[in-house]
């Protein structure tokens, strides 16, 4: 029921939007900058260029809303993420995955409570286990897996 809900509030957004209503894009923006973000993210691996990778996806999609159609606009606006991402890999700016240290600075630095110091070593493990299994494989294989969670 929520999807339904989403979907129309999108179609709704969309259609606003089109008709060059920034407040309705903006609405799309903050409904969907973090999965973006997040997805960015898990592809290239670098909190910068994720940024940087979903604000362009956002200024794209803006520019080319018109032209939009039938699509979900979730599913269009993250193609593009995706499209942009494979440009970034093409043009050699391929850093890996994001140091453990980095991720656990951001989520201290949102104010997320952490667990006690076993657990999250324990975490950690178990994300650099999952991690490394993800970056042995080919780069078709590792975005099958990151865009399959999208």
């Amino acid at each position: 029921m929520v999807a339904s809900n989403n979907s129309n509030d999108d179609r709704d957004l969309v259609g606003r939007a089109r008709r060059g209503d920034r407040e309705a894009f903006t609405q799309l923006i903050v409904q969907y900058q973090v999965p973006l973000y997040n997805m960015a993210l898990r592809m290239v691996g670098r909190p910068d260029d994720a940024a940087d990778i979903a604000q362009e996806a956002f200024l794209r999609a803006w520019e080319k809303i018109r032209t939009l159609r039938e699509a979900p606009f979730k599913s269009w606006l993250f193609q593009i993420a995706a499209n942009l991402c494979y440009d970034h890999f093409r043009r050699g700016r391929r850093y890996g995955v994001m140091p453990d240290e980095e991720i656990t600075s951001n989520v201290v630095g949102l104010g997320i409570a952490t667990p006690d110091p076993q657990e999250r070593a324990e975490a950690n493990e178990r994300t650099r286990l999952v991690r490394d299994c993800i970056q042995a494989l080919d780069h078709d294989m590792r975005i099958a897996i990151v865009l399959r969670d999208v």
